[in-house]
């Protein structure tokens, strides 16, 4: 009886496990293939027409989230194409696509036809990173290099917005123009660009956050909100003119090599130098280049001018060459004073010969004849 029990309960044991085991494998199924999806994402081929159909994969680098792989268009208003990298022919760009770095966007022009919403697309390249493109310009996206922690776009023509976060670092993002780059961004701004006659025009305004500007010959540390500047250049770089108009903020202008000489060592320093000016509102920097034979060195003249048109600043120098400097060549008040002063000090030498005037006692005229003294002969001549 007793024997009857214990396979009736090995048999009930063995039932429940078989039951049990096919639960199992259908949970743990899911899983696998969860884990198995990023590989297959990781493996896809981008469609035939070279827009992703799924989203891309966002990776991590020291555990904060970065870009996307690709680029996509969150909104789009009228005609916008994309022409994708190493293609002749463009696409119309769809909604919630993603295309790959390396992309050109341009939108339509309307002719400011009434009821007819002006072109334009906003592009996302994750980590809360939007840029507009506006009516009838061209923004081109950069392939990234073997660091891809930075994103640029680069200016083709008309006007595109910048929305990027506040708390973005140096070095994330930038813009890149053919003669300047904006660089170390964060908040809002707006970029107007274009080209004609053989020279480039670009207005940058910051409505929120900092920018920096680096080009030929200077370079602006940093801008704040408001602060808006005009920058135009040659097409074969001969000549730039950096005007404000609105801001305060400072330029540093290059200024060639300086050489010093260290007397403990008894060899040669060369060095860097920079000066720095103020710019305010209707104040101009101007910048003229000659290209050298070849071999030879770039001539580079300097000239800073403040809001009233007086010249502050005036230098000529050649690249890499320090016995090739002007030096400042205005002369300021300042400057004026201080040879005054040293003309002055000079005058004060005594170099000419004493003459005493005595008062002598005449019987008939009662007058004073002037009686020459003798010659100094101090150590004072020496001066």
């Amino acid at each position: 009886m007793k024997r009857q029990g214990f396979v009736a309960l090995g048999a009930f044991v063995a039932f429940a496990m078989f039951s049990v085991c096919p639960v199992i494998a259908q949970d743990e199924a899911p899983a696998a293939d969860n884990a198995a999806e990023p590989a297959a994402d990781a493996a896809a081929e981008p469609a035939a027409d070279g827009v992703a159909e799924l989203a891309p994969r966002e990776s991590k680098q020291r555990g904060l989230l970065t870009y996307l792989s690709l680029v996509r268009c969150d909104e789009i208003n009228g005609e916008v194409q994309v022409l994708r990298p190493r293609t002749d022919a463009p696409v119309k760009a769809e909604l919630g696509k993603y295309y790959p770095l390396g992309s050109i966007f341009m939108t339509g022009n309307s002719g400011g036809k009434r009821g007819v919403k002006p072109s334009s697309v906003v592009i996302n390249f994750g980590k809360a990173v939007m840029v507009r493109v506006n009516e009838g310009s061209e923004l081109g996206t950069r392939e990234p290099g073997d660091d891809d922690k930075c994103r640029t776009v680069v200016l083709r023509k008309g006007r595109v917005e910048l929305l990027l976060p506040r708390q973005m670092k140096d070095g994330e993002f930038q813009v890149a123009a053919p003669h300047f780059v904006l660089k170390n961004m964060n908040g809002n701004s707006w970029i107007d660009y274009s080209s004609s006659n053989n020279c480039d025009r670009t207005t940058v305004h910051l409505t929120t956050g900092l920018m920096g500007v680096e080009g030929a010959h200077y370079s602006i540390a940093q801008m704040r909100a408001g602060d808006e500047l005009v920058i135009t250049t040659n097409d074969d770089d001969a000549f730039s003119c950096i005007s404000s108009n609105a801001g305060i903020y400072d330029v540093m202008l290059d200024q060639g090599i300086r050489r010093d000489k260290d007397f403990d060592t008894n060899q040669y320093k060369e060095t860097e130098v920079k000066t720095k000016f103020e710019m305010a509102p209707r104040s101009k920097v101007k910048i003229w280049r000659r290209r050298p034979a070849p071999g030879g060195n770039m001539v580079v003249s300097t000239m800073a001018i403040d809001a009233t048109g007086a010249i502050k600043s005036r230098r000529v120098f050649a690249e890499k060459r320090y016995n090739i400097n002007s030096g400042e060549l205005v002369i300021t008040q300042k400057d004026r004073e201080a040879a005054t002063a040293a003309i002055s000090q000079l005058g004060e030498a005594d170099d000419t010969d004493t003459v005493t005037v005595a008062p002598v006692e005449d019987a008939a005229a009662g007058s004073a004849e002037a009686k020459p003294a003798e010659k100094n002969n101090s150590s004072d001549d020496l001066f």
